[in-house]
């Protein structure tokens, strides 16, 4: 005998409502499971049999394939974590700044081992992956925020007063003002110094989503090969031609139906957070650049996937987009926001696309290629944040 769903999970009605709201959010039901389940390990802070039962039911598959994604990804505990998660960063980076002493320290003040939450259920704490922090190892999360550079000053001031601490500004409380000075000639951070660069009007102010409007303009050959002119190449680690890439994607009238375009923020190589401080710093020139590649290949859906642990980066984001919304500046196209659970296999394109179709972060061996057959199947063209910031400066310049 089945349960009825609504009752299963024991979810208010405002929480299965949300939970449902998930189902119809992405082009395709399946891609919205990660992120109901995102929400329920926030409630609950953990993922516990019945509500894998509960999400099976809502999102049509079996109660095994949610269980699979449960013990996958690092982000999702079978036992309920603290109401306050501590993480410490055991990346290159902050393993060489000290994140074992840190590990100990929190062991010694907690009394638990790592993944263990405290008796009274308000503090835990795990080691994580490279949390894409690396400028003030070793890095601490407290609740998916990023708190600046851990120290047993600053571990004994969370222990003893967790809300309190919580209360405090993060490390990443708003973007403020930033100039390398390195002398370098500039171009993805040549405004930095304009303490409101994130917002859409100091963008537009400063010429942003001109671009746009020019390629617009263009024919989609004729925007590619500009592309190609620039000899711009992926940023995010593999080096291969952007326009050339573009290129492989299916024309319409040889391949009918949707076609999408991936912007991969799902960074967390050792050393590298360049694109967390572009989405902090300037996000409107990574949609203007992610609605510059969308029309040259075609889509009407584009898509920013985000590593979870950028809470306050999606939040920017998140802003961001409401204001180039607002202001109409999306066309015909459509970016949704979308956040990985801990892995970081996730940040390569092909586990990046499982990831999104709710499943295991497993690369798929090409071909065919991710231009061919990407995201559900379709021609899907992935391109890191640094890559696509470009964009709009090759297209304002030229090639």
């Amino acid at each position: 005998m089945k349960t009825d769903l609504a009752t299963q999970g024991a979810f208010t009605p405002e929480e299965r409502k949300i939970l449902a709201a998930w189902v119809a959010y992405y082009s395709y039901p399946h891609m919205g499971l990660i992120e109901a389940m995102r929400q329920i390990q926030q409630w609950h802070r953990c993922i516990r049999p019945q509500d894998e039962e509960y999400l099976a039911r809502l999102f049509k598959t079996t109660r095994t394939h949610v269980h699979e994604l449960a013990t996958f990804f690092p982000y999702f505990t079978q036992s309920p974590m603290g109401r306050y998660r501590i993480g410490i960063c055991r990346g290159l980076s902050c393993a060489l700044a000290g994140s074992s002493a840190m590990v100990s320290c929190l062991e010694k003040q907690l009394g638990v081992k790592a993944g263990q939450a405290t008796p009274d259920g308000a503090l835990s704490f795990e080691e994580m992956e490279c949390l894409g922090a690396c400028d003030f190892a070793p890095a601490l999360l407290v609740n998916e925020q990023l708190r600046g550079r851990a120290s047993e000053q600053v571990l004994s001031a969370l222990t003893a007063d967790p809300q309190g601490f919580a209360q405090h500004p993060g490390r990443e409380s708003s973007p403020g003002p930033a100039d390398p000075g390195s002398g370098l000639v500039k171009i993805l951070t040549k405004d930095f110094k304009e303490s409101n660069l994130h917002e859409l009007e100091t963008y537009r102010r400063l010429g942003g989503y001109q671009a746009l409007e020019k390629a617009r303009g263009f024919k989609r050959e004729a925007l590619i090969e500009e592309v190609k002119i620039a000899n711009l190449r992926g940023l995010g680690g593999a080096g291969f031609f952007t326009g050339m890439k573009w290129a492989t994607v299916p024309l319409e009238e040889k391949m009918s139906g949707p076609r999408f375009v991936v912007a991969n923020a799902d960074e967390s190589e050792p050393g590298c957070f360049k694109d967390r401080v572009l989405i902090e710093r300037s996000p409107h020139q990574l949609i203007e650049g992610l609605l510059i590649a969308a029309h040259a290949i075609g889509a009407k859906d584009a898509f920013i996937f985000i590593r979870g642990e950028y809470a306050n980066q999606y939040k920017i984001l998140q802003k961001a987009l409401k204001q180039a919304e607002d202001a109409m500046l999306m066309g015909q196209c459509r970016i949704r926001l979308m956040r990985g659970a801990g892995a970081y296999i996730s940040g390569l394109d092909t586990a990046l696309l499982e990831t999104m179709e709710g499943k295991k972060a497993w690369p798929r061996q090409p071909p065919p290629f991710p231009t061919v057959a990407g995201l559900m199947g379709k021609p899907t063209v992935v391109n890191n944040v640094e890559t696509l910031s470009m964009l709009p400066h090759i297209v304002r310049q030229g090639g």
